[in-house]
């Protein structure tokens, strides 16, 4: 229907609005919806001719209400806009983000571009969740969620990466305080490791000197950052290496292209705390340093316990972590020079205390050398744990035999090899038949001894902790903590693809991998609360299969994406759980869905919605702990 409606102006003149409306039924009530507007009628010059105009599309529109189904139509179904699926599951992700107030840090940061750099970070978060794939191939679903109407082209994307480069220690710190204001941190406890992520492609980054404006005369400094001198034009000038980004290294997957090397610590809620970037080249041991001091300096933290694995355990970090008025807790190799200092008490069975058939501990206070702030040698002291696990340790026997039997294999084929600890059971003997300088024949044999030797440590595991106080258990439930920050990688590596990295400028590999923290913190906030009933895996899942398409004006129709088949779970007499092959009769997507709308409080939404109506029950969700 047409709604003229007067309206007046603050120099007093008066002019006739012109609309076209549609009455719809509220309860008792008829309400009108807009359908479009036309401007003032007095603006027109041939006012009859315009009022004609709009009585034409409003019989036009009235007559196109009733939804029409021609079943013997030519038109393609590739060329009808209407039946495309819009995912709608993404708002729950953007609750959580919104949470954050990401918005306001961007807004208050000066820029000057003419996209929106929050649009482009929380495009990026929320692809990266639900399609994670290249920056090129994200871009192109940017018109795939519902509602969303993105105002920027995907060299924007590019450009926005160099900036969050530059900003990403202000982030980490601004999503930090957020997380204290929502959820709270617990500062006592932080969990640490490193992992790395590869590239596709050949050849690493080359290094270079950069001359230093001012010049170093600490010999201890100039020593630690390799500073040379060099006398041009007669002047003496100082310059620092700068080693390469993109380095090859000890990939923890085995890659031999370049990688970058990633240290990550969260907290014992499992939510990242912070992440730092370093060339491929950087030793685990020395991941760390850099990384306390990031922490120390932009978050305010008092005394910190950290909580980390082998490789992390070096005297440096060590007297690095005491100097800093800070705790440790790590584990210790025992095999090797290393650990040939505990050989003794790990073999005295009259040492160890004895839980059952399986496990025994025990406990001793050591004094160790280390250096003070200054240098100077002191002694301190530390907790030592060594316990014996018999699970560990047929575990450990069952993955060395597997080993063995490759080994057998290749000494009978008269082969050797360079795979992963196989060869290293293998003895290479050279044998002359006649007297000469090269030997007839190479024998290989299985190396007994060394195997005889491992077999001695399997199931045995050392924790060392400056924490003299903790006692058995509190150190084993400290340390297997741990499995939150490997769970973080894997959930980044397997769930987010971080990897491989195709992008090529350090700014913007930096960038890159700040979007993926964020987004890795929103997930872990989404488990947390689901209270980890959920994996990634199936939230993602359940979250894409959220969908909904147009099918007249206004109206949408909500449909399901591709669900999985959920199998019933009984318990047999003895009360263990097991999978039945009969299939349940509802998927286990449709379970999810269901249960993270319970979770966030949202009631499940009709078959048929309005459009206005169903971005207002969208807005509606909200995170709250």
């Amino acid at each position: 229907m047409i709604k003229k409606n007067k309206v007046k102006f603050k120099d007093g003149s008066v002019k006739t609005q012109i609309r076209v409306v549609e009455g719809i039924r509220s309860g008792n009530k008829i309400i009108h919806r807009h359908i479009k507007g036309f401007g003032y009628l007095e603006d027109n010059e041939d006012q009859n001719a315009f009022l004609k105009m709009v009585k034409e599309f409003d019989e036009n529109y009235q007559h196109s209400k009733k939804i029409q189904i021609e079943l013997d139509t030519q038109e393609s179904w590739l060329n009808d806009e209407d039946d495309k699926v819009y995912n709608f599951g993404y708002k729950f992700i953007e609750a959580i983000y919104n949470k954050l107030n990401l918005k306001s840090f961007f807004d208050n940061t000066k820029f000057q571009g003419k996209y929106n750099l929050n649009e482009v970070f929380k495009f990026l978060v929320i692809h990266r969740l639900l399609n994670p794939d290249s920056k090129r191939a994200t871009y192109q679903r940017k018109d795939n969620l519902f509602g969303v109407h993105t105002n920027f082209e995907l060299h924007d994307i590019y450009r926005s990466l160099s900036y969050y480069d530059k900003h990403s220690d202000e982030l980490q710190k601004h999503l930090n305080e957020r997380i204290k204001e929502l959820i709270g941190r617990n500062s006592e406890k932080s969990f640490y490791d490193t992992t790395n992520y590869h590239f596709e492609i050949d050849f690493e980054d080359e290094d270079c000197y950069v001359q230093l404006d001012e010049k170093i005369v600490d010999k201890k400094e100039i020593k630690d950052r390799r500073i040379i001198e060099k006398q041009i034009d007669g002047v003496i000038k100082q310059f620092e290496p700068i080693s390469g980004f993109k380095k090859r290294g000890v990939s923890k997957k085995h890659q031999v292209t370049p990688i970058v090397q990633l240290s990550l610590m969260i907290d014992d809620n499992g939510l990242p705390v912070c992440m730092r970037l370093f060339p491929g080249n950087t030793s685990d041991g020395k991941t760390l340093q850099p990384t306390i001091e990031n922490v120390k300096k932009n978050f305010k933290l008092k005394r910190l316990l950290i909580i980390a694995d082998k490789g992390i355990n070096t005297s440096s970090n060590i007297d690095y972590i005491i100097n800093q008025g800070d705790g440790f807790l790590f584990s210790q190799v025992l095999r090797g020079k290393k650990g040939y200092r505990y050989h003794e008490k790990l073999f005295d069975e009259s040492l160890y205390t004895v839980i059952n058939d399986d496990n025994k501990y025990q406990t001793f206070i050591e004094e160790y050398d280390g250096l003070d702030s200054f240098n100077n040698k002191v002694t301190r002291k530390r907790k030592v744990l060594l316990y014996y696990s018999g699970e560990d340790a047929r575990r450990t026997k069952k993955k060395r035999e597997e080993k063995i039997d490759k080994a057998k294999n290749l000494i009978r084929l008269g082969l050797a090899t360079t795979s992963h600890g196989t060869d290293k059971y293998i003895n290479s003997i050279a044998s002359i038949k006649n007297t000469g300088e090269i030997a007839d024949n190479i024998q290989l044999r299985l190396d007994q001894e060394k195997i005889e030797k491992e077999s001695k440590f399997d199931g045995y595991s050392c924790i060392v902790t400056s924490e003299l106080d903790y006692d058995y258990k509190k150190m084993i439930e400290t340390y297997r903590g741990l499995w939150k920050i490997e769970e973080s990688f894997r959930i980044s590596q397997s769930d987010l693809y971080v990897r491989p990295i195709y992008l090529t400028t350090e700014g913007h590999i930096r960038g890159h991998f700040i979007t993926c923290f964020t987004s890795l913190l929103i997930i872990r906030m989404f488990q947390l609360k689901l209270n980890y009933e959920l994996s990634v895996e199936r939230i993602i899942r359940a979250l894409n299969f959220c969908g909904c398409i147009k099918i007249t004006r206004g109206i949408l129709k909500l449909v399901k994406s591709e669900s999985l088949i959920d199998f019933e779970t009984r318990k047999s007499t003895n009360n263990i759980e097991y999978i039945t092959m009969k299939k349940s009769n509802e998927s286990e997507t449709i379970k999810d869905i269901r249960f993270i709308f319970d979770k966030f409080n949202i009631p499940e939404y009709g078959k048929f919605l309005r459009s206005d109506k169903f971005e207002t029950q969208l807005s509606r969700i909200t995170y709250i702990k």
